[in-house]
């Protein structure tokens, strides 16, 4: 029997080309093997070895390993990621373009220079245009810093009870899952679906939230003291006045901007005698592609429609699904917590550049 023990926190990675790797050791401990030489030969195809480092494993392999064990996931509580930005290549490539910029704008370079008092383009460039570049590309680069502000968000609204009142949900026998999608090891995003005997939904997770204040008589007022209650819901869909009708179907209020109303949209019911709310996130979106229509296909996404069932899901969750040892996303069943440490490199000393007009 493994033994998980205590949670193992991982203070050492090693970043080989922009990729983070974890020691075996520590992947070892975290998941419960007596020894990281068991670890080791049971996982042979997923450790490494590079350079001078001890055995390694890549994070992304071990995060798969974890999410699949449910024992080891529920003592680390979180999966390991690290998203690496370099700000040299970016400064590199930069440089790097400046023979082709000075070759198909030579007269521009010219009068910029000689509008500067320099006597070359290149001194125009070194004291000036480059400088300039680079403060932009450091302003680029910072906006990279890896966030989770909008999974954040997500999980956040998802918890918002203005919109999914648990009352209501007890009421009509209704369950919320989550699916937790990390695309290549370096963004978290969340899929919510709304469950229950017959029906399987998936949420809109817009960013935008809608407030607005009600009075006694239904009417719209401006303050929240004029209010009798607050209806809210993301984008379109009031999540807050959803019901089953007689039928046992899904209904949902979806608010139309040219009309000001909110007519109902009915999803339906499946015809499989299915009660969702007795399977995982995973087998409800498995038995759901089996059962359902593709249509509205995008570059990277489809609608899959049928009574009961609503979901539009980009093709690399699909492939995931299908093919889970293969595929570069990892999908967890669940809002997952993590921990983030951002390490920045700083620049001390700028080497000179030199651009070669010929390149």
């Amino acid at each position: 029997m493994p033994d998980y023990g205590k949670r193992c926190l991982f203070e050492t990675k090693v970043i080989v080309n922009g990729k983070a790797y974890l020691q075996a050791s520590d992947c070892a401990k975290a998941l419960g093997f007596k020894s990281n030489k068991a670890f080791c030969d049971e996982h042979a195809d997923i450790v490494v070895k590079i350079g001078r480092f001890s055995e390694l494993v890549a994070e992304e392999d071990y995060n798969r390993l974890l999410v699949n064990d449910r024992a080891a996931f529920a003592k680390q509580i979180h999966i390991e990621k690290t998203k690496v930005f370099s700000l040299n290549s970016d400064v590199s490539a930069l440089a790097r373009m400046y023979g082709l910029k000075i070759a198909f704008a030579h007269s521009q370079f010219m009068q910029k220079a000689r509008e500067k008092g320099c006597e070359s383009i290149e001194e125009y460039i070194e004291r000036y245009d480059f400088p300039d570049e680079l403060r932009r590309v450091l302003v680029d680069f910072d906006k990279k810093s890896y966030n989770t502000d909008s999974y954040d968000r997500s999980v956040t609204l998802l918890r918002d009870e203005r919109v999914f009142n648990p009352k209501l949900l007890h009421k009509y026998g209704m369950k919320l899952q989550a699916l937790t999608v990390i695309e290549d090891n370096s963004s978290l995003e969340l899929q919510a679906f709304l469950v229950g005997k017959g029906f399987f939904y998936q949420l809109s997770m817009y960013d935008a939230y809608e407030e607005y204040y009600i009075d006694s008589d239904g009417n719209l007022v401006d303050t929240k003291e004029e209010a009798d209650h607050i209806d809210a819901w993301y984008g379109e869909e009031k999540y807050a006045d959803m019901y089953l009708n007689e039928k046992g179907e899904l209904c949902i209020p979806v608010y139309d901007e040219d009309t000001g109303t909110s007519p109902i949209t009915v999803i339906g019911k499946t015809t499989a005698d299915r009660d969702f709310r007795d399977y995982t996130v995973f087998e409800n979106l498995v038995w759901a592609l089996q059962h359902t229509e593709r249509n509205l296909e995008m570059v990277d996404a489809a609608c899959y429609d049928a009574p009961g069932i609503k979901m539009y899901l980009k093709e690399a969750i699909v492939y995931s699904l299908v093919f889970p040892n293969n595929a570069e996303n990892i999908l967890v069943d669940g809002i997952i917590d993590y921990d983030v440490t951002v390490n920045t490199t700083l620049i001390s000393d700028l080497p000179m550049f030199y651009f070669d007009q010929e390149a």
